[in-house]
């Protein structure tokens, strides 16, 4: 974990605001009058980042010499299992002594997007994972956290990680969720955060009722519901934003979910984060 203050001590013209957080010269541009925003938020790693004159912040990262390299996600260079794939982009499911178990490979044919699952097995890649136990995505990272989000899809956990949110999926996909999955949540606060489609909500479902017992605490954050269907977590990161809320605030409105609850949407929530995130 990083704290505002830490990042703050290596940027320019840094200071304290009233409300706690701190304002430096941006490191992503030529900055003279402090234009960057640097705020701790519960339920985070990092610090939100946020530059006024409008740069991205994947920029601004790239310019922090002490930005932890665990909140950039990680993709396993191991050679395609055929050379028929176009440009496919590699997660790796790890136990938690961080060895590579199995991979998921998301590959984009021009069209649309297809998956394809490994064994791993000495740096080998064999077709299928039909005979392994199924793993939490980026496990190593998320035990050592009390509170822990779970979305649809690495692609989705990724982009939390790279605003400092601890998250997790299953491999696979909606649906997908296994009960070997649910030992690593024990004790733990859980928040699902579902795509916005009648799948999504199912599976967010699956996910809590599975847990329940488990997990310490569990709440359901539709906060895709007011964007078009289908819409998920990166899709929102996306959205063309005006006003700054913090996730944990979000969630701290939301009351924990019991069975046989219905998922609510979540009011119409506008941040000001990165844009531009491409997977």
């Amino acid at each position: 974990m990083i704290t505002a203050a830490q990042i703050a001590k290596h940027l320019q013209k840094a200071k304290r605001a009233g409300d706690g957080s701190w304002v430096a010269c941006c490191p992503a541009h030529n900055d003279k009058n402090p234009s960057l925003s640097i705020t701790d938020t519960d339920g985070r790693d990092t610090p939100l980042l946020h530059c006024h004159a409008g740069c991205e912040f994947e920029d601004i990262i790239k310019h922090i010499h002490n930005w932890p390299s665990s909140a950039q996600p990680e993709y396993y260079e191991l050679i395609p299992f055929t050379q028929d794939y176009h440009n496919p982009r590699r997660y790796i499911y790890k136990d938690t002594n961080n060895h590579p178990v199995y991979m998921v490979e998301r590959t984009f044919n021009g069209t649309g997007k297809t998956f394809q699952q490994y064994t791993i097995d000495k740096g080998k890649l064999t077709r299928g994972i039909k005979n392994v136990d199924r793993l939490p995505y980026r496990l190593p990272e998320i035990v050592e956290h009390d509170t822990v989000y779970i979305v649809e899809g690495e692609q989705c956990a990724d982009a939390m990680w790279l605003y400092g949110y601890p998250t997790t999926c299953n491999s696979g996909g909606a649906k997908n969720w296994d009960s070997n999955l649910n030992q690593y949540f024990t004790n733990k606060n859980i928040i699902i955060i579902p795509d916005n489609d009648e799948i999504g909500n199912k599976h967010a479902i699956k996910v809590a009722e599975e847990l329940h017992g488990t997990a310490k605490t569990i709440k359901i954050a539709n906060i895709c519901s007011n964007l078009p269907e289908k819409a998920d977590v990166v899709d929102y990161f996306r959205a063309n934003v005006h006003k700054l809320y913090k996730l944990a605030d979000i969630v701290s409105t939301i009351e924990q979910w019991q069975p046989g609850d219905e998922i609510d949407d979540v009011d119409a929530i506008k941040w000001i984060l990165p844009h531009k995130m491409e997977y």
